[in-house]
């Protein structure tokens, strides 16, 4: 049986809608499959109010439902796949558990599913446990029963210390730090927004415009006026002691910000210090006082030798490049021995 992808139409607040797919979608085959893997909350840092709509919509149909579990850290007792009706889904334990993000790995973590799905699990032939359903006759997925070990002590450690009240605080500060630093750049920067719905979900309602565990800033804007992408912001950050978040995803000429919640509002200020800064020398270069081509952020990061011995160009000496000495705290400035260079080159 062949597989067909279909385009699912958003809102302006990226909200999924269904409107397009009948109460009972046709199948030539006699058996219909519906399949679909959100993200939730979704990548742009939205609660979707119908997710339940849409869960629902797919198992009237015969379909699954998976869940990308990326986003767990704004759920952590608060909500659950399970209640917005995902039937499968693994869980990210970077970022939400605390284990290293990227790098190249190791990766870690599990894939739940309900009672429909458990006899399709892997089994172990060295670890079968008691009951039917973990007796599977799928065979193992790798050597180790149960991943990484040197990994997955780190989240167990996590959780034991934390509780169930503090999973649940981490993922309300999450949610938290996010708002404050969305509301702390929304004047300097566009921001994809979050949803326009009032607290008793009617559209249109003005005054709620809050997002989850982090919100986009689109520099779209700041590229055609000015020339600055998101490269250059991202470069520029290095030189306020920072590397940059999520850039060009999950929209182009953007910045995800995500900034969980193990930093306090020292850290956060700092970051949102920033982006305000550079903000206002991008606005330097749209007003001609910097030049298109030499200016702070295209030639950032200088490098160790520009920074340390002056072997810049005037605009740099004039204080415009290197690290910014309002907002230097002193503990540990990173200094490129390269400088800047081409993006598709690596640099």
């Amino acid at each position: 049986m062949a597989w067909s992808l279909m385009s699912v139409g958003m809102n302006p607040v990226k909200s999924r809608l269904f409107s397009s797919l009948p109460p009972r979608y046709p199948s030539t085959h006699g058996v219909f499959e519906l399949n679909i893997p959100p993200s939730y909350p979704s990548t742009h840092g939205v609660f979707e109010l119908n997710i339940t709509e849409i869960t629902s919509t797919i198992h009237k149909n015969g379909g699954l439902v998976y869940m990308d579990g990326a986003n767990m850290n704004a759920h952590l007792g608060l909500t659950a796949p399970g209640n917005i009706g995902a039937d499968v889904c693994h869980l990210n334990l970077h970022k939400t558990f605390s284990i290293p993000h990227g790098g190249g790995g190791p990766g870690l973590g599990p894939i739940c599913c309900n009672k429909k799905l458990a006899s399709f699990l892997p089994g172990h032939i060295y670890m079968q446990a008691p009951n039917a359903l973990a007796n599977t006759g799928e065979g193992s997925v790798q050597s180790a029963p149960f991943g990484q070990a040197g990994i997955a002590c780190i989240p167990w450690m996590f959780i034991s210390l934390l509780g169930v009240e503090g999973l649940k605080l981490s993922a309300e500060v999450a949610i938290l730090n996010a708002n404050y630093m969305k509301t702390r750049l929304e004047n300097h920067y566009v921001i994809k927004r979050g949803s326009p719905l009032g607290s008793d979900g009617s559209e249109g309602s003005k005054g709620w415009d809050r997002c989850s565990h982090e919100f986009i800033l689109d520099v779209s804007n700041l590229k055609r006026e000015s020339g600055v992408s998101e490269e250059d912001i991202a470069k520029r950050l290095q030189d306020y002691g920072f590397h940059a978040p999520t850039m060009s995803w999950p929209v182009h000429h953007s910045l995800m910000i995500e900034p969980t919640e193990s930093e306090n509002q020292e850290e956060l200020d700092r970051f949102c210090d920033a982006m305000i800064s550079i903000r206002e020398e991008i606005r330097k270069i749209e007003s001609g006082e910097y030049s298109l081509e030499d200016n702070p952020l295209k030639n950032a990061p200088p490098s160790s030798g520009e920074d340390l011995y002056g072997h810049v160009g005037p605009l740099l000496q004039q204080g415009g490049g290197g690290l910014p000495a309002s907002l230097y705290r002193g503990e540990g400035e990173v200094l490129a021995h390269g400088g800047t260079g081409f993006e598709r080159l690596g640099g």
